[in-house]
């Protein structure tokens, strides 16, 4: 059991780089309708997500707090979801309890090793997307999710252009995409599809700059059949938040005319050697509020900015995992609460945000 919630903390790690019906809106009467959010906030299930741990339900209600969007992120390869579950039984449960919470639902389909230079697939499955066997089971698959609990948004992979690393796997995958989108939509039309993609600062200056847009810009082409522009984005390269500059989704949403939808994005509360702390960490979400509220005001639309854990990983799978891969650190205390539950500064300035979004300001 340890090895398997070890193995699937490591698989589900977000990789480091600068790169439906709403929750707790106000109540309505037949002549007042509700206030819409601007946008949406999302906040990712507790990671590792262990029924052992939390339950589905614990698990949304602690979403629900704090955002609008449910977003649950689980894997092709049975041994790295909890229970050793399949990817279509390990999300009955966040969804159902995601949608008894009144929240939207955002699944995240990672198919890919933590790395993301391979499949991690499930027995009986062999190859890469240049199998024929893969390819439809794939397609098998993505299809039986949308049919089984039509999620308001469907991620088809997470941080696709990491994958390019294998470039023949990646080239058919891309061939394979739009095949995918089309068996979604035929399950589920209304389901906002997409891939997502890594933000990051590739040529290693000036943080996110125009250059590393470029790069974006490139890596979108090859998927433009999309409802969404999805993006992760970690910008530790500006070192503080305070730094993020107010352009900083409206710059990177110029690059899609589909609205830009933050498919995950974190900043630590304890990093040695770096910018973090509790209190700069809840500047992120202050900066991020910053950077949405000028997009829209110059009207880049933006859907949902998900935020990547309600609480953090434990001491022990944090310490196990820091001795493997101590470049990861920085995960360990991507959370809102701490592995005990309290809450940290950026609890109450998420909660806040999520607030003014409901009052429609």
């Amino acid at each position: 059991m340890l090895f398997r919630r070890i193995y699937f903390l490591l698989l589900f790690l977000p990789l480091f780089g600068c790169g439906g019906g709403s929750a707790s809106q106000s109540s309505s009467t037949s002549t007042t309708p509700a206030v819409q959010p601007r946008y949406y906030l999302g906040g990712g299930y507790p990671f590792p997500y262990d029924y052992s741990t939390f339950s589905a339900n614990t698990s949304a209600s602690l979403v629900s707090a704090t955002a609008h969007v449910a977003y649950i992120q689980l894997h092709w390869q049975e041994l790295a979801n909890p229970g050793g579950l399949s990817l279509v039984d390990a999300l009955k449960g966040p969804v159902a309890s995601a949608r008894q919470q009144g929240l939207k639902v955002y699944i995240a389909f990672d198919p890919l090793s933590l790395d993301r230079s391979q499949l991690q697939l499930p027995s009986g499955l062999a190859g890469d997307f240049t199998s024929s066997a893969v390819q439809q089971a794939y397609l098998s698959v993505v299809s039986q999710v949308a049919s089984t609990y039509q999620p308001d948004y469907f991620v088809l992979m997470v941080e696709a252009n990491l994958y390019s690393v294998n470039s023949a796997s990646y080239a058919a995958y891309q061939q394979l995409y739009p095949q995918a989108y089309a068996a979604v939509k035929q399950a589920s039309a209304n389901t906002k599809t997409a891939v997502s993609l890594a933000y990051l600062d590739v040529n290693n200056q000036n943080c996110l700059d125009s250059s590393d847009r470029a790069v974006l810009a490139s890596e979108l082409a090859a998927f433009p059949k999309q409802d969404l522009f999805a993006i992760s984005v970690y910008p530790l390269c500006y070192m503080d938040p305070k730094n993020i500059p107010d352009t900083f989704f409206s710059d990177v949403g110029a690059l899609s005319t589909q609205p830009l939808f933050i498919s995950e994005t974190g900043w630590p509360s304890q990093l040695p050697g770096a910018a973090a702390n509790e209190a700069l960490q809840a500047s992120y979400f202050t900066n991020l509020q910053r950077a949405a509220n000028y997009a829209k005001s110059n009207g880049q639309s933006v859907d949902t900015i998900n935020y990547v854990a309600m609480i953090d990983v434990s001491a022990q799978a944090c310490n196990l995992l820091t001795q493997s891969y101590p470049q990861y650190g920085y995960w360990c205390t991507l959370g809102i609460r701490n592995p005990d539950g309290t809450a940290k500064m950026s609890y109450s300035t998420m909660k806040t945000w999520k607030q003014a979004l409901d009052a429609g300001n």
